[in-house]
């Protein structure tokens, strides 16, 4: 032995005396603390102290330990653990093995102080007061495949991470996976979560492994066939074909493999050549053999640039590694702009289009949200990823400020793995605008002007502006005859062009308006008011209605006129004085013109039509002045209407005058002369009258004969009127009055005369008549006094005898009216008044007794029964039986004799008939003609008279000879007699009597074939004036069947009239004088099995039973009926098909059924068949074609074939609906084919319950078919609060028309008319198998979605997701929804499927979550359950719960009624406080909630009377499990684990018969000594 190892022998020698010794005062320092125990009473001290020192090694290297006392070597997964004093010294040494290197050494979890990874590591520590945690960590090597009985394993871990990118490699999922083909072959490999959630696998098999939190670089997209395949049909991969034949962990070691070979052509079995060539052969030729995946499965290769030892043991850059990404999605995003710049440009209330939101949806009616796209301030939006490939629809939810909603659904489809960018655009809103100003006056407030004045022609300046006043347009508008300023191109004088929307319309945009006239219209004054209006947004709609029409007012130009008016008598010394209460009118000219020059008419137009300032009616005042009131713009005539109160009612008014209104304002007499504007601003007009009167004188005349009237007097009465033609009623003037009526009465001496009687022989006797004197002429009467100026109405009271009262007649007493004068040179009027003498009139009717007239005329004569004198003169007019006329009838068999003079008042006349007609006889009656005047007012007096006189007549019977009948067949020859009856004619007189055969529906003559009439005459003598003629008539009626033939007859004269007609007997209607050639017709009506004429398709034979109805048959006649069926498409017989009948009709009319029989298997809905039918007439020998009936188009010979099909809908638009108790609507969609175009049906729906077979609701629809193929929806709204999940309904449905069923679809097992009632439950449990779910980073839970009634063998897919019961939204976990998603196919229709959730739920410690379930079907929601209250869908988040009961030592029962404190610690030391937790005292017990991690518990306060516990409870929570003192713990439903800990009473002593834990005290003490002993032996 050398010197180096003596030196080594002593060392070891020192440090076992060192160990020695430090364990020799351990064990005394504890056997001295229990011997002070017991000497102070017992009490008990924690004999064993917990370690304060712990190294753990990780990875391939070792660790070698020296703590002064032991040396020891520490590998892979090794911890050392020690109690240290204060002030002892631990070193060590770590060495990595290999081509590895330190990576990492950490003190209490954190590098140590000057580290850096390298080869080897040494340090050494000394112990302080608190604890020491050292973790000495080493890079590992790689294996890939393990062979048994030699051979490396793949360890799957890497050295330190480098970081060349920002995707991170998560974890590592390792397996091994004995190989069965090839016994003892086994592959360790591993695939990786990345951090964007795709699954790696390594892509170099030989070199060194993947490190678990390193970083990668970027991934590149690779096209590499055959690394696409091992990906795609690799493990989880879309086409994954390898899990199902070697497993998951065969599949993950096999992916990893081909993952090699595609990327760089080697991999870690092509170590092995067995394992390799069976790899290649079994697996590789397979997987690269496969076809190619499809486009939008993308495969990426992420580079390593860090180095490591691999699995054989070299070093070696780092695996680069590969995914694939199965990514049929695409993005999309927006960009938006305005759709019409030209209104929204330059206009800052149409600033952005930031905020506008549109929807992105799966379905065509925009219900179901995919995702929100919101635009920015850049027009562009927000870009929605992941977005799987296909149709999607836009639809926009919020439009931007001054835009309108776009209500369209836009199509757009979403490429895979590319941004769609969809143009988007949004009408900015506007006002449409077509009257921009109305014009207005501002009087009437309208655009009714005044005058002549006019609102066309104004001018305004319209200035469009922004936000920020800056002018984009201004437009110059005139307005037109309604004061109406348009935006169009017609009304604008000037400036840009107007704004127009989409459609074209002029639209004003959001933004102000100002509007200011610059120019005024005819007639009025300038308005330079600055107008200003804002258009504003209002809803949605582009259509915005703000802009309010601003009206305009102006004020029309006016003047005014005064008046003077003075009296002047020219009698009295031409005295001037002013006239009082004179009334002028004046009128806008138009309506003087209009009215005809009628002043009073025009003022009565003006107050209807005009305004105040357009007319004015004038009162002069004392003074004979009046001034008008202000006058609108025109030209006025004004006229007096009035009398002054002092003026005489003979005073004579001025002619009318005129007053202009204009740009100046003037007078204007008739005469022309102009009178100017004063000064004062009026126009004066001076007025001056003088009075007149009259004589007048009445004169009575014949109005025919012009004779005067002197045989009777007449009487008449004077009205007084004013202008207006109204009576003056009341009037009182010292010599004249007028009563109430307006009559007027002069006083003669003192007798006030009313009546005015002319001289006559005859004169009247009138009360206060003023009778003519004896000197007048007979005829007339003049009036005792004068009348003055005026109006007047002449009033005929009493008329002659034999006269009609005249018309009564105006009269106007001025100088002008007066032509003649009297003897002493006054002016007298004359007034002829003339009467009518009333007549008689005679209007006479001659009755023919039939229409037939023959030669000769009618005449009548009129005589006079009495003398007819002339009332005029008394004269004799005609003498009594003097003829007075003759007179012959006329073509229109009247005669009227009118002007029949009537005398005095009473005439008489007689009238009679002096010859007739050839063929009528003369009627000898003399009639009387009176005539009686009863008024004088009536003018002609009628006499009507009527006479009749009796005709020769014949009467027919034509019979068919040979059967003597009405009726004949349509034969080749027919004879028919016509036997004619006579009455009237004259004896032994020689007539002739011609027959002609007539068609009844034409009223021709019947002809040959040779074109002659057929026709037959016989001449005879009558023996009387009554008797028989027969006439025989012989035809060919072979092209007469059908018809009525009538046998025409005429009598005719024999002698200078032969050809003149006697008599005629031509009745088309007469039934004795026809014969029927009797029709063979026949037609058909053809019927389906149910009776009409549609037949739904259905298997089988099917019979079609033809109606045949004939007419015109002779009876007991043998007759055949054939019939065929044709294809009304093809126009051919189908299939050959026919039908025969023969029968022998009792009537001639009647019915026959062919019935046909046909295969309806080829038979397609749509297919029409017609019956074409022949009937033939049965002889010995022939069969004869009667009739036919071939109408491919009639449908009463048709048969349509047609189907009908329904498809029951739920409220979910398919077959299933979930339970409830409410109401819902039911869709029931009835496909026909074969209906006729244009036809109305009815459909009757019934909803029958299957399990019972009832009705419970029907429904019905009438429609009319638009083609022959179609869809009618039936809805049903059905009360569903009886039934349950289990109960099936199915839709009986019949299509009818015109009340008759005509198909029919009522089959109960018919899946498409079926709705099954289904109902989908919840119960959401955690794994202790209760609704409490544990509190950690990763926690899962089932809910439990019971299903009942689905339709067995359908894919249905149940979608959950997790509510925050507290706020009733979606519960966020990382701000994203918690859903879960599964898709199952029932085997049977009730059921169970579980969804897991698996979420962190770290921070819900006592918070609550439901969970909502929908089940969708082919997309369709079916069904869901999402009840907020239901407690069968709610969990509880809780954490671990641990509760210690604090026990007493000696008697086992809980401390109750005393406090303690029990107070959780984060580290070993109990120096870091969690949690300090009270007593329960009630139960004596104290709580704690545990989280994830590692805690340290121990009594700091014990109960009152009672000693501090020293133990310390470690307690634990990982993987879901709870652990107390390292032992893992069952803890109850409620995830809460009890535990005792007990405490020693203050008071103990030794005592006889002493407890276990007396006897432990002692047994201490005893120990005690013996460890004293032992150690002083050691010393030693």
């Amino acid at each position: 032995m050398d010197k180096g190892d003596n030196h080594e022998k002593n060392r070891k020698i020192s440090l076992m005396r060192k160990r020695r010794s430090r364990n020799m005062k351990k064990l005394f320092r504890q056997c001295f603390a229990l011997f002070l125990s017991f000497l102070t009473g017992f009490q008990v001290i924690q004999a064993e102290e917990l370690p304060n020192f712990s190294l753990q090694v990780q990875g391939n290297g070792i660790v070698e330990m020296d703590d002064g006392t032991t040396h020891s070597e520490l590998k892979d997964g090794d911890t050392y653990t020690q109690f240290l004093s204060t002030g002892d010294t631990i070193a060590f040494v770590a060495k990595a093995l290999d081509d590895g290197v330190v990576e990492d050494v950490s003190l209490n979890g954190k590098t140590m102080a000057g580290f850096s990874a390298q080869k080897e590591f040494q340090s050494q520590i000394q112990m302080q007061n608190e604890s020491i945690e050292i973790v000495v960590q080493f890079s590992q090597k790689d294996s890939k495949v393990k062979v048994a009985g030699g051979g490396a394993q793949a360890s799957g871990r890497s050295a330190r991470a480098g970081r060349s990118g920002s995707l991170r490699v998560d974890k590592a999922n390792e397996i091994l996976w004995n190989n069965p083909s090839l016994p003892g072959y086994a592959i360790n490999a591993a695939y990786y979560s990345m951090s964007n959630g795709a699954m790696a696998f390594c892509g170099e098999g030989m070199k060194a492994g993947v490190q678990v939190g390193q970083t990668v670089g970027d991934p590149v997209e690779q096209n590499n066939a055959n690394l696409r395949k091992a990906l795609y049909y690799g493990y989880k991969g879309p086409g994954d074909c390898l899990t199902a034949r070697y497993g998951a962990d065969g599949a993950i070691g096999l992916t990893s493999e081909l993952v090699s070979l595609a990327n760089c052509g080697t991999c870690a079995t092509s170590a092995y050549p067995a394992l390799y060539q069976w790899v290649i052969n079994n697996v590789a030729n397979q997987i690269f053999g496969q076809a190619d995946p499809v486009d939008v499965y993308k495969v990426y290769r992420c580079s390593n640039n860090l180095y490591g030892t691999n699995w054989q043991n070299q070093y070696t850059k780092r695996q680069d590694i590969c995914y694939g990404v199965y990514s049929p999605y695409g993005k999309v995003k927006l960009r938006k702009a305005s759709a019409n710049p030209g209104i929204s440009a330059d206009n800052d209330y149409y600033a952005s289009l930031e905020g506008c939101q549109y929807g992105l949806y799966s379905d065509a009616s925009a219900t179901t949200l995919v995702g929100t796209l919101t635009i920015g301030a850049d027009g562009q939006s927000n870009t929605l990823e992941k977005i799987k490939a296909g149709h999607y629809y836009l639809k926009e939810i919020t439009p931007a400020k001054g835009y309108a909603l776009d209500t369209t659904v836009i199509g757009i489809d979403v490429v895979s793995n590319q941004t769609t960018t969809k143009d988007v655009s949004d009408q900015p809103q506007a006002n449409p605008i077509e009257i921009l100003i109305k014009k207005v006056d501002k009087d009437t407030k309208t655009n009714q002007t005044q005058g002549e004045a006019s609102l066309e022609g104004a001018q305004f300046t319209v200035q469009f502006l922004n936000k920020a006043d800056k002018v984009l347009r201004t437009w110059v508008l005139q307005t037109d005859a309604q004061g109406l300023a348009k935006c169009n191109d017609a009304y604008k004088v000037s400036g840009d062009d107007f704004y127009y929307d989409s459609q074209g319309r002029v639209v004003l945009p959001l933004g102000k308006l100002t509007i200011q006239e610059t120019k005024a219209p005819k007639g009025y004054k300038l308005n330079k008011e600055v107008i200003q209006r804002t258009i504003t947004s209002q809803g949605n709609q582009a259509v915005v209605e703000t802009f309010q029409i601003p009206m305009i007012p102006n004020t029309v130009k006016s003047g005014r006129f005064g008046i003077a008016k003075f009296i002047s008598d020219a009698h009295q010394s031409e005295i001037v004085q002013p006239e009082k209460g004179a009334q002028f009118i004046a009128v806008l000219e138009r309506y003087y013109q209009e009215a005809h020059q009628d002043i009073h008419a025009a003022l009565k137009l003006a107050q209807e039509k005009g305004t105040e300032k357009e007319w004015a009616v004038l009162n002069t005042d004392k003074n004979g002045e009046a001034t008008s009131p202000d006058l609108a713009y025109g030209t006025y005539v004004v006229k007096q209407s009035k009398l002054g109160e002092n003026a005489q009612e003979t005073y004579e008014l001025k002619e009318v005058f005129r007053f202009v209104v204009g740009d100046e304002t003037y007078g204007l007499l008739e005469n022309g002369q102009r009178i100017d504007c004063s000064k004062d601003g009026l126009v004066h007009y001076y007025i001056n009258d003088i009075p007149f009167t009259s004589s007048v004188k009445i004169v009575k005349k014949d109005k025919e004969s012009g004779k005067t009237i002197s045989l009777n007097s007449a009487a008449f009465q004077v009205q007084k009127l004013d202008k207006e033609g109204n009576v003056v009623s009341n009037y009182a003037k010292k010599n004249m009055k007028t009563d109430a009526n307006g009559i007027l009465s002069l006083k003669v001496g003192n007798q006030w005369v009313h009546t005015f009687i002319t001289n006559a022989d005859n004169r009247l006797s009138v009360p206060g008549g003023y009778l003519a004197g004896s000197s007048e002429a007979k005829g007339s009467v003049a009036l005792p006094l004068n009348l003055p100026s005026g109006d007047y109405r002449l009033k005929e009271v009493v008329a002659p005898k034999g006269y009609v009262l005249a018309d009564d007649g105006r009269f106007t007493i001025t100088k002008s009216s007066i032509s003649g004068v009297d003897e002493d040179g006054q002016p007298v009027l004359t007034m002829v008044a003339t009467d009518v003498p009333a007549k008689g009139e005679l209007r006479f009717k001659k009755i023919w007794e039939d229409g037939h007239k023959g030669h000769g005329q009618a005449t009548f004569m009129l005589s006079a029964k009495q003398d007819i004198i002339d009332p005029a003169d008394g004269k004799i007019l005609y003498k009594k039986g003097e003829v007075i006329g003759k007179y012959t009838l006329g073509d229109d068999d009247e005669i009227v004799v009118d002007n029949l003079p009537m005398g005095t008042g009473t005439s008489a006349f007689t009238w009679k008939e002096v010859e007739t007609l050839e063929n009528y006889a003369l009627n000898p009656s003399e009639l009387a003609v009176d005539f009686q005047q009863k008024d004088q007012k009536q003018t002609v007096y009628e006499k009507a008279l009527q006479m009749k006189n009796a005709t020769i007549k014949i009467r027919t019977t034509a019979l068919n000879k040979r059967s003597n009948g009405k009726e004949a067949n349509a034969a080749k020859k027919v004879e028919v007699e016509d036997v004619v009856s006579y009455q009237g004619l004259k004896e032994k007189e020689t007539y002739r009597m011609h027959a002609v055969l007539v068609d009844k529906k034409s009223g021709q003559a019947i002809k040959q074939a040779d074109g002659s009439v057929v026709e037959a005459s016989k001449t005879f003598q009558a023996s009387k004036s009554e008797g028989l003629v027969r006439i025989p008539l012989s035809f060919d009626a072979s092209q007469l069947g059908g018809s009525d033939v009538v046998v025409f007859e005429t009598l005719y004269g024999n002698k200078e009239h032969k050809d003149c007609v006697i008599a005629q007997h031509q009745d088309l209607n007469d039934t004795n004088q026809t014969i029927s050639i009797l029709p063979s017709k026949i037609h058909t009506q053809a019927q389906s099995e149910q009776g009409h004429s549609y037949q739904q398709i259905r298997q089988g034979k099917v019979k079609i039973l033809d109606k045949v109805h004939y007419q015109g048959l002779v009876a007991n006649q043998t007759y055949k009926l054939k019939g065929v069926l044709m294809d009304r498409d093809t126009q051919k017989v189908y299939k050959e098909i026919e039908a025969t009948k023969t029968f022998t009709p009792k009537e001639k009319r009647g019915d026959v059924d062919v019935e046909f029989t046909l295969d309806s298997d080829d038979i397609k809905a749509g297919k029409n068949l017609v019956v074409y039918e022949t009937l033939y007439e049965v002889n010995a020998d022939e069969e004869i074609e009667v009739a036919s009936h071939k109408d491919l188009m009639d449908d009463k010979q048709t048969i349509s074939f047609i189907d009908l099909h329904t498809s029951a809908q739920s409220e979910n638009g398919n077959d299933e609906q979930q339970v409830t108790k409410e109401k819902v609507k039911w869709i029931d969609a009835v496909s026909y084919q074969g209906l006729k175009p244009g036809h109305s049906y009815t459909l009757k729906g019934t909803l029958m319950h299957k399990a019972d077979q009832k009705a419970i609701e029907s429904a019905q629809v009438d429609f009319v078919a638009e083609q022959a193929d179609g869809q009618v929806e039936v809805p049903f709204e059905v009360d569903l609060s009886d039934f349950g999940a289990g109960d099936d309904f199915v839709f009986f449905e019949s299509l009818q028309e015109n009340e008759k069923e005509i198909a029919k679809h009522q089959d109960w097992e018919d899946l498409h008319q079926t709705i099954h009632l289904i109902d989908l439950q919840t119960h959401a449990k955690s794994e202790k198998d209760n609704s409490f779910v544990l509190v950690s980073k990763k926690v899962k839970f089932e809910d439990v979605v019971s299903y009942q009634n689905l339709e067995v063998g359908k894919e249905y897919t149940v979608k959950g997701k997790l509510m925050n019961k507290e706020t009733k939204e979606p519960l966020l976990i990382d701000e994203k929804e918690v859903v879960s998603e599964k898709t199952f196919v029932p085997e049977s229709k009730d059921g169970q499927v579980i969804l897991e959730y698996e979420l962190d739920s770290s921070d819900l410690e006592g918070k609550q979550t439901v969970v909502f379930e929908d089940l969708y079907k082919e997309s369709i929601q079916v069904a869901s359950h999402a009840d907020i209250k239901d407690e069968n869908q709610t969990v509880e988040f809780r954490n671990f719960e641990l509760k210690i009961n604090k026990v007493d030592a000696a008697t086992k029962q809980n401390i109750c009624g005393k406090d303690f404190v029990f107070t959780m610690f984060a580290n070993q030391t109990c120096t870091d406080k969690v949690e300090e937790v009270h007593a329960d005292q009630k139960e004596g017990t104290a709580t704690f909630k545990i989280k994830e991690g590692v805690y340290y518990i121990k009594e700091t306060q014990a109960p009152s009377g009672y000693r501090l516990s020293k133990d310390i409870i470690k307690v634990e929570v990982k993987d879901h499990q709870l652990y107390v003192n390292d032992q893992k713990v069952d803890s109850d439903a409620l995830y809460t684990y009890t535990m005792s800990v007990s405490n020693e009473s203050e008071k103990l002593g030794i005592k006889t018969g002493a407890s276990n834990h007396e006897m432990a005290y002692v047994a201490s003490l005893i120990l005690s000594l013996c460890f004293l002993f032992v150690w002083h032996k050691k010393t030693r």
